[in-house]
C-alpha cells in the first residue's frame, strides 16, 4: 500500500509538471509555440521577452500553482516530508521533460521557487532577495536564477536543520536548474548573454528572434 502511494505521488507530480504553462499560453493566446521563439525555452523569462511582461507573469504564476498543487497532493498521500520530496522531484522532471509536449519544457526556475515556498517560506525569501540583487546588478536573469537556486541547500539546513533526504532534494533541484542553464553558462562565459528585456503588447513576434 505504501509503495502504491509513492508511485501515485510520483505519477501525479510528473503529470502536473508536464502541464507546461508557457506552451499552453503561447499556443492558445498567441498562436505560436514559444519553444520556436527567442531563447526557445518554455519558461516565464522567454515568454516575457517574446510576448509581454503579462505573459511572463502569467506563466510564472501557473508554474508555481501547478507545483504547489502537486506537493499538496503528495503531502496528503505520503505526509509532509516524503510527500514534499517525491512530488517536488517528480514535478520538476515533468516540467523540464513534459510528456505532453515531446519532452521539451522549461528550465525549472519557477518550479524550484514553488518548491522553496512549500519547504519553508524563508527559503524562498532568501532566494528572491538573492535573485533580485544579482538581476539588478547584472541584468542577466539566467545568472540571477542560478545563484538564487544555489541558496536552497544552504538555507534548507539553516532554517530546518540537516534532514538528509530533504537536503538531497534541495541539492538535486539546484544542480538540475544549473545543468539546464548550460547554454546560458557558455554565453555568460563568452560575454554574449543578453540582458533581460520584455516585449511590449502588440509587438510583432518573429520566430527565432
Amino acid at each position: 500500500m505504501e509503495l502504491l502511494k509513492y508511485l501515485l505521488t510520483t505519477v501525479i507530480g510528473y503529470i502536473f509538471g508536464s502541464i507546461n504553462i508557457a506552451v499552453l499560453i503561447s499556443t492558445v493566446f498567441f498562436k505560436k509555440d514559444v519553444r520556436s521563439l527567442g531563447s526557445r525555452n518554455a519558461g516565464s523569462t522567454n515568454m516575457a521577452r517574446v510576448f509581454s511582461l503579462g505573459a511572463g507573469l502569467a506563466t510564472l504564476a501557473g508554474d508555481i500553482l501547478k507545483t504547489v498543487l502537486a506537493i499538496l497532493v503528495g503531502r496528503m498521500l505520503l505526509g509532509a516530508e516524503s510527500g514534499l520530496i517525491v512530488a517536488s522531484v517528480a514535478c520538476l522532471i515533468g516540467h523540464c521533460r513534459p510528456v505532453f509536449f515531446n519532452f521539451k519544457g522549461g528550465k525549472g526556475v519557477a518550479v524550484s521557487a514553488a518548491i522553496g515556498l512549500m519547504t519553508d517560506w524563508r527559503i524562498l525569501l532568501v532566494a528572491v532577495i538573492t535573485f533580485a540583487a544579482v538581476a539588478a546588478l547584472s541584468r542577466r536573469v539566467s545568472l540571477a536564477s542560478m545563484i538564487a537556486v544555489l541558496t536552497f541547500p544552504v538555507t534548507d539546513v539553516i532554517f530546518r536543520g540537516f534532514r538528509p533526504w530533504e537536503f538531497g532534494m534541495a541539492v538535486f533541484v539546484a544542480l538540475a536548474v544549473i545543468a539546464l542553464h548550460s547554454e546560458n553558462i557558455k554565453r555568460l562565459a563568452a560575454g554574449t548573454e543578453k540582458p533581460f528585456t520584455y516585449a511590449r503588447p502588440g509587438k510583432n513576434v518573429n520566430a527565432g528572434k
